[in-house]
């Protein structure tokens, strides 16, 4: 079957056809929130000298301030989930912001302008009110612990007292890890797949909770809830720690072992995240008191920090991506940065960007940690 692709505005507008705009309801949005980003005293050196590359588009790291997304949540009746990514139909119409970090090839559809059609498999039919956490680009730990099970949040703060069965991307790094940290342990989870199309009567849809990188503080009490259930650690751990990207596909360090016999003359421990569980992670972030890493979906740990923590980030002048800072800003914790340089001409900002090789300066790094521990100590 073939859909037009509509914007969720639209679909909520008169402009919508009756067969859309019956079936959807605006049940609840986060009130108003503005998070205050701290002066970068370290990263300001860098970017007043630089050429960068900012992300998302229009932020710039002279900001002082972002408003959080006012996170909605809506109920759909009669919807059409397909895959893992939750792309959202409501009768004729597909709604295109669950188009995003989706491809047409891993996610089952053609597009021509705003024509689309779904391959379906075979689809399954939920009864009742269901939940769904879906998200696009699943497999990414980012996406998986931010766009994804956060969205809880959502439902509690709106008073959604029960529903059938949660909702998750089967592909999604973690996920049955950290719903099995919340308050309850939830155990009716459905895990879609990437050939799976659901039809739901009743869909529970809490949207994103960070839009473009403006995180809502709702975050907050959800990830600290995780952090407190993961128990204590059964030996002692590392205050000092870098997250090494040692075994990362993309933005390789190309001075990475330089750096990291650096840092472990003054007490950092390299840290490869992949080859731990999310209770070893927590509980790693939340003891630590420094902490290191280039810019990579590992930092998403910062949300398990304890707000005294310090976290120095890494990036890349041909990518730099504030959502690690707005996020530090969120959690009240301190966050700097140190900018290096990508090897070779800048990449169009497109994927590939991913893949450039880049190198940080050593000292600079070095002279960074010098500075945030003695303000950590003053």
């Amino acid at each position: 079957m073939r859909f037009t692709v509509r914007s969720l505005e639209h679909c909520l507008s008169d402009q919508a056809s009756v067969g859309v705009r019956t079936r959807i309801d605006h049940v609840f949005s986060e009130p108003p929130h503005t998070v205050v980003l701290p002066e970068l005293r370290i990263g300001r050196s860098f970017l007043e000298r630089m050429r960068v590359r900012e992300l998302p588009g229009g932020v710039s790291w002279m900001n002082p301030r972002y408003d959080s997304f006012a996170s909605p949540l809506f109920r759909v009746r009669d919807a059409v989930l397909h895959t893992g990514a939750g792309i959202l139909a409501i009768d004729d119409v597909v709604v295109e912001e669950t188009l995003a970090h989706t491809s047409a090839d891993q996610n089952r559809y053609d597009v021509d302008g705003r024509s689309i059609a779904l391959h379906e498999h075979a689809r399954k039919r939920l009864s009742g009110a269901n939940a769904s956490l879906l998200t696009g680009s699943c497999g990414n730990t980012f996406h998986s612990m931010i766009d994804s099970v956060p969205r809880l949040a959502i439902t509690r703060d709106a008073g959604v007292a029960s529903f059938g069965s949660l909702l998750v991307p089967q592909h999604a790094p973690q996920a049955l890890s950290l719903l099995a940290l919340t308050d309850p342990d939830w155990r009716d989870v459905i895990e879609v797949g990437a050939s799976d199309t659901i039809e739901v009567e009743e869909l529970i849809l809490p949207w994103t909770v960070h839009g473009q990188s403006t995180y809502y503080p709702c975050l907050k009490t959800l990830f600290w809830g995780m952090r407190d259930r993961a128990g204590a650690a059964s030996c002692r751990l590392p205050r000092r720690i870098y997250v090494s990207r040692q075994y990362a596909r993309n933005r390789r360090l190309s001075n990475e072992a330089d750096l990291t016999d650096a840092l472990a003359k003054i007490g950092f421990v390299p840290v490869h995240l992949e080859t731990l569980s999310l209770t070893t992670q927590i509980q790693l972030f939340r003891e630590a008191e420094i902490i290191v890493a280039p810019h990579g979906a590992g930092l998403t740990n910062i949300v398990f920090a304890n707000p005294a923590a310090v976290v120095l980030e890494l990036l890349m002048d041909s990518y730099v991506n504030w959502c690690f800072r707005h996020l530090a800003a969120m959690l009240e914790i301190r966050y700097d940065c140190v900018i290096g340089r990508a090897q070779g001409a800048w990449s169009e900002l497109s994927p590939a960007v991913h893949g450039d090789t880049w190198i940080v300066s050593v000292p600079h790094v070095l002279a960074a940690v010098h500075t945030l521990s003695a303000d950590r100590r003053a």
